[in-house]
């Protein structure tokens, strides 16, 4: 009698969907995945950046090269989201907790562009022109 009521109580615990709370911090931690994937391909594209002038390729080339392959990878690799988590998915399920997560009403591939390539094209131009004023000061 008492595994069946214990049985009964783990079901219901079990159907009750996300919280509030839980949506906000699955929301959070896809922001923090989108910024560390921009955050990867803008350094590998600043890097080759550098390699490029170093090898005398013209700086409009070694500029929009990298510029369009940061745009790109990351654009694809936030559209995909290989980190997805369950809670994540969830939330974006539930009608009514869909509005704690950031563009929860976006396709994958607005908020890819918007999430991804955006960002790392102005952290990609960012970092370009501060290793390029530190490198005049030298």
């Amino acid at each position: 009698m008492f595994g069946l009521l214990m049985l009964i109580i783990l079901a219901f615990l079990q159907e009750e969907g996300p919280s509030a709370n839980q949506c906000i911090d699955a929301s959070r931690s896809f922001l923090i995945t989108c910024l560390t994937i921009d955050l990867v391909v803008v350094i590998i594209c600043v890097v080759m950046n550098r390699r490029m002038n170093r090898r005398l390729v013209g700086y409009i080339t070694s500029l929009v090269v990298p510029l369009i392959l940061a745009f790109a990878v990351s654009s694809a690799l936030v559209a995909w989201n290989p980190l997805k988590s369950e809670g994540y998915l969830d939330c974006l399920g539930s009608a009514t907790l869909a509005r704690y997560v950031i563009m929860a009403g976006v396709a994958d591939v607005p908020k890819g562009l918007v999430l991804g390539g955006v960002v790392s094209v102005a952290l990609y131009l960012l970092l370009v022109f501060l290793l390029g004023l530190i490198a005049k000061r030298k």
